[in-house]
This record gives structure tokens, sequence and C-alpha cells, in this order.
């Protein structure tokens, strides 16, 4: 199977891992392309709520993340992030591996723009307060 044709079953999935991995892609594609792993997993519940849906667990994200970058569709650094703390704590920065096509393929995803158009409308529902 091409990478394109797994990528398009990927986000294609409605249950399961392959659910959260394509959630998890269209999350990154939101979000420039690159977010640390507990970013992924807040933003993804913001997500499904927004969607209507039930949100996943944190160790099926990294489950997700760890085939996705398996997969080669992300690749994983692990790095001290800052706080707001002035301590630096371990986490893993996550960021999309994925060619022109595979962009193109996600940003015009059914779920990304049905997200962004709810994101949207609550916006300018919140800007007319």
């Amino acid at each position: 199977m091409s990478r394109i044709n797994h990528l398009m079953n990927i986000l294609g999935a409605s249950t399961g891992l392959n659910k959260v991995m394509g959630d998890v892609l269209r999350i990154l594609i939101l979000f420039a392309g690159s977010l640390w792993l507990w970013e992924i997993y807040l933003e993804l519940k913001g997500f499904r709520t927004t969607l209507s849906e039930e949100s996943p667990t944190l160790g099926d994200v990294v489950r997700a993340v760890n085939r996705l970058s398996k997969e080669g569709f992300v690749t994983t650094e692990k790095r001290i992030r800052a706080s707001l703390r002035g301590e630096g704590f371990e986490d893993l920065l996550v960021s999309l591996n994925l060619n022109f096509e595979e962009r193109t393929k996600l940003l015009m995803d059914d779920r990304v723009r049905r997200y962004q158009l709810a994101r949207q409308r609550a916006f300018s529902e919140f800007s007319n307060l």
C-alpha cells in the first residue's frame, strides 16, 4: 500500500487507534506541524469536544504518536520544555513528517474543516459579545 493510501486509511478510520492517529495528525496540521505531546493531548480533548465526541485517554494518544512515529508520519524528540515556574521538564516534541501532497490531503480532511468551521463560529459569537 502506498504511503498516501495508508494516510487516507488512517484519516478515514472511525474507531480505535487509527482514529486517534488521524486526530493527532489533524491537531498537528492545525498547529503548524509541531506540538508537545501534552499539548496534543489537551488540544485533542478540545477537538473531540467541539465535534461532540468522546476524548481519548492520554495512553491512547501516546500509543498513537508512537505508531505514527514508527510509520514515519511524525518525528519525535525528547526535549526539555520550559514552564512558567522557571523549571523545565522533559516532554516529547512531536512534528509532522509529511510531504506537500500529504499535507494538502490532511488540510482538506472533512474533520479538520468541520472543526475549523465550529471554532470560527465560536470565535465570531464571542467577538459579538
